[in-house]
């Protein structure tokens, strides 16, 4: 689990890692907020200091400022990694956090839920 965790929805971010590390954070992991959330927290890396996106939130046109060594890693999606993944599930060796199921014609209210913060976990939309 984590050592410190920042609740997005109680302020700045960056603040509030900025409070619990004065110095700046040796990297910064994106996996959600994009652009917007890379942006917001590239001051409070250290110089020297790693940012790693994978929801393309790093500019590739931007030069490396401070020694930051910034990049998007984009993994490519195949039959033989979902059927890994699944194994892994079916096994217990991934545990998921299932937030709710909803059938097709609901989807456009889970999504807008789950845009809004409001989901936890997974959410599986089914077809019938």
């Amino acid at each position: 689990g984590a050592a410190e965790t920042v609740d997005h929805t109680a302020g700045d971010v960056a603040t509030a890692v900025r409070a619990m590390h004065p110095g700046g954070v040796d990297a910064v992991l994106d996996l959600v907020g994009g652009r917007a959330a890379v942006n917001q927290l590239r001051p409070v890396v250290r110089d020297g200091g790693n940012i790693v996106s994978i929801a393309g939130g790093v500019d590739r046109h931007l030069p490396a400022e401070r020694g930051i060594d910034a990049a998007n890693v984009r993994m490519r999606v195949t039959t033989a990694r979902l059927e890994e993944v699944a194994a892994l599930v079916a096994s217990g060796g991934l545990r998921l956090h299932l937030s709710g199921v909803v059938p097709l014609e609901r989807a456009g209210d889970a999504v807008a839920q789950s845009r809004a913060g409001h989901v936890r976990g997974k959410l599986v939309i089914t077809v019938s």
